[in-house]
């Protein structure tokens, strides 16, 4: 083969040229899909942790709206307490036709819902699962506590919930907005509790003129007031015209066949060794013991307004209470043998409850915290729609279908109807928000 001129070796040196280049080009070629495979590992780490975050929200969101749903039913109870204890209340009676001053005593209560709904919520959140995994390398956990703040209309709960897929992370701020609806009464009836049950005769009007004030030991009627001794007043009338407080120290009656009116509030640090034989204590008004009350004996105790004891009340032999408002124990109820209690609004022991030959009376909601003992004889009679009982006690408690018999064994007085309903129209599209 003949070359001509100059063109020898010209062949080789463009093919080694080409080889270059093509080197060259796959060489970038490949660093170019190596880093985008890199850059779409990053971009799909990044999106599942956004992803693993939104499910975290959503897990969240179910569990807080679930425990919200559960609590709807005791703010129900709450609410209608309230409400019973407003209808029985003496400032009531004289400004129910107030409407701006009915609206206002509505507000606080809704207020009171909003502050339980946001306790509720505090108490709760803390026993959910801080971590959940969605597989291998995608989880996601709450970042600090979710917390629960109560605003003007309800309760906001606000938490951080963190993504991770890999070493990648991602945050989201979560708001869901619970709002607590206005309550409205329904004063036509069909509530929880007896809105005309009235306590007749607890404080007389007029009370006799020109009575003489208390002197010890000494069977009288007379004017009483927070220095009177109690001790060995038989066959007396006291009349206590502005209440009667001993906050100090124990307060020991030991009066026979005698009668004690009290006018407003009968308040004392603790009331023990309560020997009223064959005698009464009226109240118009609250009956309060801050602490222990126990050792009632042959007692007739009639409230026109809530009863409260602290803690602890026992031994209640033979003795009758008749409460117009609520009936609350801090603690424990124990003891009550051949006695009987009526209450026309909320019951509720914070402890336990042990009766024997006992019955109690209830028109409103009924709650004893721990353990209830029924000994023989002993019955609870509900009158509240909707009450739910445990069936470990059936025969033993009965729910009634109006409140005829208890104002027939208790004596209250009044037309019968039921305290006014509360409406709560519950709104169950709760606002979220997530930012990103």
């Amino acid at each position: 083969m003949k070359h001509k001129g100059n063109e020898q070796g010209y062949a080789m040196v463009i093919v080694l040229m080409l080889i270059v280049v093509i080197t060259i080009s796959s060489a970038v070629f490949m660093r170019a899909s190596i880093g985008n495979a890199k850059q779409e590992k990053i971009v799909d780490e990044n999106n599942l942790s956004v992803v693993a975050a939104e499910m975290g929200v959503d897990y969240y969101k179910n569990a807080i709206v679930n425990e919200f749903n559960n609590e709807k039913h005791n703010l129900n109870v709450l609410a209608q307490d309230e409400i019973n204890n407003l209808v029985n209340s003496l400032e009531y009676k004289e400004k129910k036709n107030n409407d701006i001053w009915v609206a206002s005593k509505l507000e606080i209560i809704r207020q009171k819902l909003i502050i339980e709904l946001r306790s509720h919520f505090n108490e709760v959140v803390g026993s959910f699962s801080l971590e959940k995994t969605i597989d291998i390398t995608v989880k996601f956990n709450k970042k600090g506590a979710i917390k629960a703040d109560k605003i003007a209309s309800g309760v906001i709960v606000k938490g951080i919930v963190t993504g991770h897929s890999g070493t990648y992370t991602k945050d989201l701020d979560f708001y869901i907005t619970f709002i607590v609806p206005e309550l409205i009464m329904d004063k036509t009836g069909g509530g929880s509790g007896g809105g005309n049950v009235t306590l007749d005769n607890v404080y007389p009007n007029p009370v006799p003129m020109g009575l003489p004030n208390c002197t010890d030991n000494k069977s009288e009627s007379c004017m009483g007031n927070n220095n009177t001794s109690l001790q060995n007043k038989d066959s007396s009338t006291i009349y206590f015209s502005n209440g009667f407080s001993k906050e100090n120290g124990n307060l020991d009656f030991n009066t026979n066949h005698s009668k004690l009116y009290v006018n407003s509030h009968f308040i004392v640090h603790n009331a023990n060794n309560m020997n009223l034989s064959g005698s009464s204590l009226f109240v118009n008004g609250e009956f309060k013991v801050n602490q222990n009350s126990n050792n009632m004996n042959q007692s007739l105790i009639k409230v026109n307004g809530p009863f409260t004891v602290g803690q602890n009340m026992g031994n209640i032999n033979d003795s009758t209470i008749i409460v117009n408002g609520s009936f609350k124990v801090g603690q424990n109820m124990q003891n009550a043998t051949g006695s009987k209690i009526c209450v026309n609004g909320s019951f509720k022991v914070d402890g336990n409850m042990k009766l024997e030959r006992s019955e109690i009376y209830v028109i409103g909601s009924f709650t004893v915290g721990n353990d209830m003992n029924l000994g023989s004889s002993s019955k609870i009679y509900i009158y509240n729609p909707g009450a739910d009982i445990s069936s470990k006690y059936k025969g033993k408690v009965i729910l009634l279908d109006s409140d005829a018999i208890i104002r027939e064994k208790c004596g209250y007085s009044g037309t019968s109807s039921s305290l006014p309903l509360i409406g709560l129209d519950w709104d169950d599209n709760h606002e979220i928000n997530v930012e990103y």
